[in-house]
Order: C-alpha cells, then structure tokens, then sequence
C-alpha cells in the first residue's frame, strides 16, 4: 500500500470527507487538530498522486459542483512527534 496526504479546502471538507469514505472505506486516517482539513488514506501500490485526486473529484474536467479543491501528496517519508497511535496506523498500511 502507499500512503496518500489529502488536504482538501475548507469550503470542500464535506465533500472531500464522502469521496474519502466511498474511496477508502477503513483505509482513511482523519488528522484532527490541524489548520485545515487533512486525512491520510491507504491506496493499492499501482495508485499515484494523480489517480487519487481524480477519485476525489480534484480535476479540471470535472463538473464544477461535484469538483474538489485541494491537493494530494504521496507520503513517502514522515518524522514528528504526534499521537502513537497515527505512527503505528501508517505502518501497517505501509506494510500491506
């Protein structure tokens, strides 16, 4: 599995929190705490960055009320200190 940051405008955090859900049913991790709304999702190693943004309705050719902005960063790397339990969900997602 690969690792997915998905930081989605404010205006779009409902939306965004659907899509993710219908997308990556268990395999989603919202962080709460932070400025904007963010999640990690684990997706099938053969997705990249682009692949997922589409599945959340963040392109140009969609419908513009169906669309999503905001961004999706592949995590291939991650250091801090934060709550255990998040480190420990990213590695076994990392695993899989």
């Amino acid at each position: 599995m690969k690792l997915f940051l998905i930081s989605a405008q404010d205006e779009f955090e409902a939306k965004a929190e659907i899509l993710i859900r219908e997308n990556y049913g268990d395999r989603n991790l919202r962080l709460h705490s932070r400025q904007s709304p963010l999640w990690v999702v684990a997706a099938p190693s053969e997705n990249t960055p682009a692949s997922v943004a589409e599945s959340m309705n963040m392109t140009d050719t969609k419908n513009s009320e169906e669309r999503v902005s905001g961004m999706v960063v592949q995590l291939r790397d991650y250091f801090g200190y934060d709550s255990m339990a998040i480190w420990q969900q990213f590695e076994t997602w990392s695993n899989e």
